[in-house]
């Protein structure tokens, strides 16, 4: 599914290059990376350590790859991938958008269904602010219509398999599975749909 319709992010569609250069992380964002280590030794509640995670991985992201990936709202084809979640993910999804999580009792297979939180209507997620960290790492920087189905080998960036693409991402990704042994949630990931199999519509505010 590819609702979207961003003229700007449709010029970049191009055929598969493997000759495309990433911009390497600045000085100035390799700086701000050791303060931040800094600053959440200093910040207690895991949400607000959460986010601000999310929040410099953004910019790494954006620094990266922010005039590359062809990624947009109403592009649903990664929204069929089995999407891994930690426990405290879970918890923030639970909190931010009041939808209930089960306690999930194995981990379940990817049924190359939607997942269950994107409005089909209009191809967008319905908890993007809440979104977990592999949804908001993973793009692809040639063309969507090499997205699905995803055996398809194309340019990708913020894959798990291979880095997530960045070191910086690599190692803010360790200090999310180390929040939730500080949390005392343990280290055993389930999908997503484990946690919220099925959801009531809920409209982001």
């Amino acid at each position: 599914m590819n609702k979207g319709r961003n003229k700007k992010i449709r010029a970049r569609y191009r055929e598969i290059d493997r000759s495309i250069e990433l911009t390497p992380a600045s000085d100035k964002t390799l700086r701000r990376f050791y303060a931040l280590g800094d600053t959440m030794e200093k910040v207690e509640h895991p949400f607000t350590k959460l986010g601000r995670i999310y929040k410099f991985a953004a910019e790494v992201i954006d620094e990266a790859i922010g005039d590359l990936h062809v990624c947009q709202a109403g592009c649903a084809h990664c929204c069929r991938i089995a999407v891994e979640i930690t426990p405290l993910e879970a918890l923030y999804i639970e909190y931010g958008t009041g939808h209930k999580k089960i306690e999930p009792l194995r981990k379940g297979i990817n049924t190359d269904a939607y997942c269950p939180f994107l409005d089909q209507d209009t191809g967008k997620c319905s908890i993007y602010r809440y979104r977990p960290w592999h949804c908001r790492t993973f793009h692809a920087l040639d063309n969507p219509k090499y997205c699905w189905p995803p055996n398809q080998a194309h340019m990708l960036f913020g894959a798990p398999e291979d880095g997530y693409g960045s070191p910086l991402l690599l190692r803010l990704a360790a200090s999310l599975c180390e929040m939730n042994v500080k949390a005392k949630l343990g280290m055993e990931v389930y999908l997503l749909t484990d946690y919220f199999p099925h959801v009531e519509p809920f409209q982001e505010t």
